[in-house]
């Protein structure tokens, strides 16, 4: 499987927050539950995508969380073939902060969210 993050917003990169230190936040959990994650150059393996979206203000910070698990197919239409991708699980929430330590607020609520995607991924596919 492989982790695709969405790019992050001006907010979410002032917070402190990077896209390559939660990839490998995600990868990490993903490998110490034994799912194998690699880079997918052919673009036909299912992903995990994750995406966090910040909006600050002088007071206030609401942050969005959500991870969805993605497979892609391909299917003869005629002389071609269609390349299709269905999301299988998803998780989002949106959240309100005062405080200034929205960075690991964040890494937090997305670890509790890969966390799920794990239990739920491997009850779905045992390990023999």
């Amino acid at each position: 499987m492989k982790v695709v993050v969405e790019g992050l917003n001006s907010d979410a990169i002032a917070s402190g927050l990077d896209e390559e230190q939660i990839r490998a936040d995600v990868e990490l959990r993903l490998r110490k539950a034994g799912i194998n994650v690699f880079d997918d150059s052919v673009g036909t393996a299912p992903f995990l995508y994750v995406n966090i979206g910040v909006v600050a203000s002088e007071n206030l910070r609401a942050f969005t969380v959500a991870l969805s698990f993605n497979r892609i197919g391909t299917f003869p239409h005629g002389k071609d073939t269609m390349r299709l991708t269905a999301q299988v699980w998803s998780e989002a929430s949106l959240h309100l902060r005062s405080g200034q330590n929205l960075r690991a607020t964040t890494r937090d609520k997305l670890a509790d969210f890969t966390d799920k995607f794990i239990n739920d991924y491997l009850a779905a596919n045992p390990k023999p």
